[in-house]
């Protein structure tokens, strides 16, 4: 059997939250169905977690570029390279330009492999929930998997957009062990601004910053 780990009890408690409370409620409200869009905008949930990102493809043989396509996100997982980085290096490499190697769709071009994907945040959320993909699936049949074990730094706060206020860490989540087992921890700041580390084996317990900035996070969320 597969492990089903925290990230995927977290995002079941995001589509409970969604679908069986927010949208009922919000229906509830008016005396009509609602469509996407205004369950996307409004309920309290996608109001908190809700980011959009918009997608668009470019021809470069052509220039036809395609209708955008938007897509509502409650948090955003992004694959760990091999090499030590840093969160904000692959948060930003995960958006951009990507290139394709199909067909421009164009009856009149046809071009092979010039066409390239662009994708972009276009509105960020208030808690902003990063899951760094921490396993390798290295077989299907059987289910094997690895941990990646690559330390990612991260900071207590950073700017992802120039004139809005920065996102501020308010808690992590660690692996402990190896893929398919262990133990998950967090850290968390308080309301009094000190960081605790949380085990459900043990009392919390007041940490330093140093600790925190040191740990293999997992998934971290942010506030502003």
């Amino acid at each position: 059997m597969r492990q089903h780990d925290v990230q995927e009890a977290f995002h079941f408690l995001l589509a409970h939250a969604a679908s069986a409370v927010d949208e009922t409620a919000a229906a509830a409200l008016v005396a009509r169905p609602l469509t996407a869009a205004e369950i996307h905008g409004s309920s309290p949930f996608w109001m908190i977690f809700g980011a959009v990102c918009r997608t668009t493809e470019t021809c470069a043989a052509c220039g036809h570029t395609s209708e955008a396509k938007l897509e509502h996100l409650h948090s955003v997982a992004m694959a760990i390279p091999a090499e030590t980085s840093t969160i904000e290096d692959i948060f930003f490499r995960h958006w951009g330009l990507e290139p394709l190697d199909d067909l421009c769709p164009r009856a009149a071009c046809r071009a092979q492999g010039r066409r390239s994907k662009r994708t972009e945040l276009i509105k960020w959320p208030q808690v902003l929930v990063v899951t760094l993909k921490r396993w390798r699936v290295l077989s299907m049949n059987p289910y094997r998997i690895q941990k990646v074990p690559t330390h990612v730094g991260f900071k207590l706060a950073w700017s992802a957009e120039h004139d809005r206020p920065p996102y501020l860490l308010r808690s992590l989540i660690v692996h402990n062990g190896k893929a398919g087992g262990g133990h998950y921890t967090a850290y968390v700041r308080g309301q009094d601004n000190v960081w605790y580390f949380c085990d459900d084996w043990y009392a919390p317990r007041q940490v330093a910053v140093a600790e925190v900035l040191g740990a293999q996070a997992y998934l971290l969320f942010y506030e502003r």
